[in-house]
């Protein structure tokens, strides 16, 4: 048509996930400069940092999915013209009601008891503890022994998100998250998998 206008509503879940990699990748690199080059002066929290990031970005990920699937089912269901409006019925749901409503959509069970997804409330839960933080009562035993200080050596109390940024977890996230994704391109036999991109021609 000429004079047409194209516009494509792309994923975004991979490179969101791809942010997750290089995290954990960054981490190994400051590792072996830390390492090999003792003169470089490396951030003294640099690892949490980078399990951080890879653990949000992977459960930001699987979000990602879920609602790129969700919103091309209501797309379908309602007309290019009306889904916006029902979009905003869905979009500040919970991710597992999300999930639920796509199974009902679908015609396929819950997947929420797989494999693939025990991981999931440990993701949301992580991602709830650093987007919506709160106080914590924090706890040391023996303040004089405590080998975790400041610069100016004070004891530095850590948090239960922080305890949790560990690499090992930062790998789980990310290998959950692509199990996740993986779970759905093929559950939807490509009709609605995130690996498709949608366009749309306008006049």
């Amino acid at each position: 048509m000429s004079g047409a206008k194209v516009t494509k509503n792309l994923t975004a879940w991979r490179e969101v996930l791809a942010a997750s990699d290089d995290s954990i990748q960054l981490a190994g690199t400051l590792e072996w400069l830390g390492r090999n080059h003792p003169e470089i002066e490396m951030p003294p929290r640099a690892t949490l940092i980078c399990a951080m990031t890879s653990m949000l970005t992977s459960t930001l990920s699987v979000e990602s999915v879920v609602n790129d699937i969700l919103q091309s089912i209501v797309r379908e269901e309602d007309g290019t013209a009306k889904w916006e409006a029902k979009w905003t019925e869905f979009e500040r749901q919970p991710l597992k009601d999300k999930v639920l409503h796509i199974c009902d959509a679908m015609d396929f069970a819950s997947p929420l008891g797989e494999r693939a997804f025990l991981i999931l409330d440990e993701m949301l839960d992580f991602r709830a503890r650093i987007v919506h933080a709160k106080q914590e009562l924090v706890e040391v035993q023996h303040p004089a022994n405590a080998p975790d200080r400041d610069a100016a050596g004070h004891v530095r109390l850590v948090t239960a998100w922080e305890r949790a940024c560990t690499m090992e977890n930062a790998a789980r996230f990310r290998d959950g998250a692509r199990a996740i994704a993986h779970w759905f391109i093929l559950n939807s036999g490509g009709k609605f998998g995130p690996d498709v991109a949608t366009s749309e021609t306008l006049a």
